[in-house]
């Protein structure tokens, strides 16, 4: 195997944007960090011997990800965590890292394996099987080495130490350390001292003895870097040898206990039994913990605030077993025990404390909200407190399909690009555009079908069509500034909506029921001393519900790996002009199969006939009247309002009097006003005979958008004709807020 590495292209490209955020933010990452992202970023060939710090670091820095600002749209993003994690290649480097190591380490396996000498051939009728002999173990016990105590009493509570030493193993590669994790000093809490009882009664060791305790980092499950070997009480100490794993966290974290640098231990266990010791301590109550579990021990950098009494490292079922609920973090060091910083109820208050912290991890487990559970308890926060957090983040808000990213990234996300990763199944070369995508899922708590857009991928780009010096005519691409065009905006300010005022609602989650008042209430002056009505509005609701807007588009393999700018805005376009032309379609008539319901299909509307003998006829003035008469006395002349009709009506509105042979004014002296009120004309109303003529206050005609783009890339629906089928999916749904605000013509001729 090769010594030197090149880097790939998705690890150059997190490099280039860790730079970039560097650069833009002045933080984040170390120098370290910004020489090995400049080498990325220079696709320079890496040493084996870097490559494995570099999967270090992922280990290290995993955590990293779940602190808020790492994924676009939280607050802060990026974060420093999120800044250094590109530095260093990225997702693609961890990936990268991970790969080329394993693999060395596999050889290295065969390698040591043919250092052994042989001690038997056996010959089969297919093979010859070959017996090595066994490596050599190393098993010696390993001595411990008392050094001496500090105490540190006299400091505040959380910042109470003592020092102590790590014992290794004679043989360093045998990954074990010996270690104090918990003695019978007395330790002060806010309530008083407490007392760990350490006699063969008062400690259950079945668990810690059993071989298969685990050895944590920070008290996370999800992080175990080793397991305690055993586990036995020495006098009034509790000791146990652990043994470090060869994964890479854990080997980090080993050659810090080896140098010197890590020696804090904490340790999780459960309280079974605690009593009240009269005589107290130092004048404060002393309780002593006569029955306590350990359950794990943990390395730590800074021993963490381990206050709450419940869910450290070990997450009780909620059982209402009070004896399931109270476990104990307590920080320790390596060898010389650091005492726990964790606060107990006192004994009339315990019981009532597990009560509801059981049920806080109940309500989080079935809400599938376990980490706010898990805050709630590190907060101490009582029940109705926890119900009040879960009810206000459960509650249906709008969703925001914005994702936070710099100008620079919003003007560098590719359309195109994330099609052809969608298309070939390799993201690598679309990391910001897979990335987004996961973003967005998140906020909508679904996936998509392909891929989801975000609202900044649709921007604008200028195409010249000027030839230039070198290339042919519209090759000379100018990318406008950013203006923060997104799909929904794009798709109303091409729509007819965006001219008539129509009430955008983005965001939407589910069955959404909008209050209106569906009977207003009338004031009566009354006789000194005389009652008042009871004049009580009448509420109804407004409802709306996803309705899948879909579209597909065939795209030719040639068409598809054009990386010029204008073949991306090309499908842009189309995309925005199709999806508005039929929103359009539906905002005004609708009511076609699983269509929303528009405005000339809703019941209710005012309703004005052109009185010809055949149900059809030619508008007079007066038509035109009596409907703008239909929504004022109604009460509903105000807002957005506006005459929506076919071209061909404006066009024959125009050559009509206002009153035949006596008059030379037309109706519609312009096309585009009428009566005081602006017109839009649009071929997406009825367009063909009968017409319609549509009057109202369209601020009542509510458009609302339930999700982010979804795009699904098919490339094997048209394979024999070299196509690529693009799939594109809106949910959304049409609603009048009120009937009485809209009057129209529904049988309108141009003969």
């Amino acid at each position: 195997m090769s010594e030197n590495h090149k880097p790939t292209s998705g690890m150059v490209e997190e490099a280039n944007r860790g730079l970039d955020w560097r650069r833009e933010f002045g933080r984040g990452g170390t120098s370290v960090g910004i020489a090995r992202a400049r080498d990325i970023s220079n696709g320079k060939s890496l040493p084996l011997a870097t490559v494995k710090r570099m999967k270090s670091f992922f280990a290290r820095h995993e955590v990293d990800k779940k602190a808020e600002g790492f994924r676009p749209g939280e607050k802060g993003y990026p974060s420093n965590g999120r800044i250094a994690w590109a530095l260093w290649g990225g997702d693609a480097g961890k990936s990268w890292s991970e790969k080329i190591v394993n693999q060395s380490e596999r050889v290295m396996d065969l390698t040591s394996m043919t250092e052994r000498h042989v001690i038997d051939v056996e010959e089969t009728q297919d093979e010859y099987i070959v017996a090595f002999a066994k490596a050599e173990q190393v098993a010696e016990e390993p001595e411990e080495r008392e050094v001496e105590q500090v105490e540190t009493r006299d400091l505040p509570v959380q910042t109470q130490y003592r020092t102590g030493s790590v014992r290794m193993m004679d043989e360093e590669h045998d990954r074990r350390v010996m270690m104090s994790i918990s003695s019978t000093n007395p330790v002060e809490r806010e309530f008083g001292y407490e007392v760990l009882e350490h006699n063969a009664g008062s400690v259950d060791m079945e668990f810690m003895s059993s071989g298969k305790a685990p050895l944590l980092l920070d008290h996370d499950a999800r992080q175990q870097i080793g397991v305690v070997e055993k586990a036995y009480m020495d006098n009034d100490k509790l000791r146990a040898q652990v043994r470090f794993s060869k994964n890479a966290m854990a080997e980090e974290v080993y050659r810090d206990v080896v140098d010197g640098i890590r020696g804090n231990v904490s340790i999780g266990y459960q309280i079974q039994a605690m009593n009240k010791d009269e005589n107290g301590y130092k004048d404060k109550p002393l309780y002593r913990v006569s029955s306590f579990k350990p359950l794990e021990v943990s390395m730590v950098s800074i021993p963490a605030d381990s206050s709450v009494g419940v869910g450290r490292a070990y997450k009780p079922e909620a059982s209402g077993d009070d004896n399931n609920s109270a476990i104990k973090g307590e920080p320790m060091q390596a060898e010389v025990v650091k005492e726990p910083e964790v606060q107990v109820r006192q004994e009339d208050q315990l019981k009532e404390y597990r009560n509801q912290a059981s049920q806080i991890l109940e309500l989080g487990k079935r809400h599938n909200e376990y980490d706010l559970a898990f805050r709630a308890l590190q907060e101490e926060q009582s029940l109705a407190e926890f119900q009040a957090m879960l009810l206000e983040k459960k509650t249906s808000k709008p969703i925001d399909f914005s994702v936070d990213a710099t100008p620079k990234e919003k003007r560098n996300y590719s359309l195109v690009r994330a099609i052809q990763a969608a298309d070939a199944k390799d993201w690598s070369k679309a990391g910001f555009e897979l990335e987004v995508s996961k973003e967005l899922a998140k906020k909508q708590s679904r996936q998509p079908k392909g891929f989801f857009v975000p609202d900044f991928g649709w921007q604008t780009r200028t195409v010249s069509t000027a030839a230039g010096a070198t290339f042919g005519a519209g090759s000379n691409i100018v990318p406008e500034d950013y203006r923060g065009d997104r799909f929904i905006d794009a798709l109303i300010s091409t729509s007819i909506l965006g001219q008539v005022g129509a009430t955008v609602l983005n965001g939407l989650q589910g069955n959404v029921a909008i209050p209106k008042i569906s009977t207003s209430t009338a004031a009566a002056f009354i006789a000194e001393g005389g009652s008042v009505g009871n004049n009580e509005p009448d509420f109804a609701q407004v409802t709306m519900t996803p309705k899948l807007l879909a579209n597909k588009v065939a795209v030719t393999r040639e068409l598809m790996i054009q990386s010029d700018p204008s073949v991306e805005q090309l499908i842009r376009n189309n995309m925005v002009r199709i999806f508005s032309a039929k929103i359009d379609n539906v905002a005004l008539k609708g009511g076609g199969a699983n269509e929303p319901t528009g405005i000339l299909g809703t019941s209710g509307i005012g309703d004005v006939s052109s009185g010809g003998t055949s149900g059809n006829a030619n508008l007079t003035y007066g038509n035109v009247v009596d409907i703008m008469t239909e929504v004022s006395q109604d009460n509903a002349l105000l807002g957005n309002l506006r005459w929506v009709t076919h071209p061909a009506v404006v066009g024959k509105l125009m050559q009509t009097l206002v009153a035949a042979s006596t008059d030379s004014r037309m109706i519609m002296p312009t096309p585009d006003s009428m009566l005081g009120y602006p017109v839009v004309q649009t071929t997406q109303a009825p367009s063909s005979s009968p017409y319609s003529l549509i009057f109202g206050n369209f601020s009542d005609l509510y458009i609302g958008f339930f999700s982010a783009l979804d795009v699904l890339v098919d490339p094997y629906g048209s394979a024999g004709t070299a196509t690529t089928n693009l799939y594109f999916y809106q949910d959304m749904d049409i609603a009048v807020a009120h009937a009485e605000s809209f009057a129209a013509a529904q049988d309108v001729t141009v003969a």
